[in-house]
């Protein structure tokens, strides 16, 4: 069983496909409209509301950010490498895969996560290993997009890379460093944007596999950008170029 907690997480996952859902929690003394919406939409479903104790609460998720509101849901299902590259958007007039290499951090995979769904790609994949999986901070940080974007696990990025490729995906690489910008990429038909994890960024197999290599243009003594922003830049570029008019 997994915990989805925090108002909008919780009321996305009710209003976009309750299936799995099997209670709503809610600490004792927590009211107001969003509180009210949340307990309509679960008996429209048939799901059990129960009120609780925030200690009790916290036995089951712990000390985090649950703001009183907590369901309990049968668990995440992983996507096919097939399914996300099927889920294509009506709102694009091409194809865009994130594939997010290492991220460790939940909060930065479930930033990724929103910001891919609302800039229109079709999907996420992450390494099977040695990265962020999805979680309830995963869940709570992508406010209920999660529910909308097929993430999918693979055990070898670089025979995903492969694979895309056989399907005419041009295969562009975030790299700091790179010789062209950001500026300069030509997006368009069908396109898989490769991140790197905090830290030590895309591994080196999948920079070499990749047709593309490009850097953010940044200014100042900083040189790098917390992946999640640097994700959510790069997407809106893609999402301007592809977005239908």
């Amino acid at each position: 069983m997994q915990a989805i907690y925090g108002i909008n997480p919780v009321r996305e996952f009710l209003q976009a496909d309750p299936t799995g859902i099997e209670e709503i929690i809610i600490a004792r003394g927590r009211g107001g409209k969003e509180i009210l919406d949340i307990c309509n939409l679960a008996n429209k479903a048939g799901i059990t509301v129960t009120f609780k104790d925030r200690p009790e609460i916290e036995k089951i998720v712990g000390r985090v950010a649950h703001q009183g509101v907590v369901g309990l849901w049968a668990g995440f299902r992983y996507a096919s490498l097939e399914e996300v590259m099927a889920n294509r958007r009506p709102e694009m007039d091409g194809d865009v895969i994130v594939i997010a290499d290492g991220v460790m951090d939940p909060h930065n995979l479930g930033a990724i996560v929103r910001t891919a769904y609302t800039m229109g790609a079709n999907g996420l994949i992450i390494p099977a290993h040695r990265a962020a999986e999805v979680t309830g901070t995963v869940i709570k940080s992508s406010a209920g997009a999660i529910r909308y974007l097929p993430v999918a696990k693979e055990p070898n990025l670089a025979r995903v890379i492969e694979a895309l490729k056989r399907k005419n995906y041009w295969v562009y690489a975030a790299e700091a460093g790179a010789q062209k910008g950001l500026e300069e990429m030509d997006f368009s038909g069908s396109v898989a944007v490769i991140v790197g994890g905090e830290g030590q960024g895309i591994r080196r197999l999948l920079r070499k596999k990749s047709d593309f290599l490009f850097a953010i243009p940044m200014v100042g003594y900083i040189n790098s950008l917390n992946v999640s922003v640097a994700t959510g830049i790069i997407l809106y570029r893609i999402f301007s170029s592809l977005r239908k008019m």
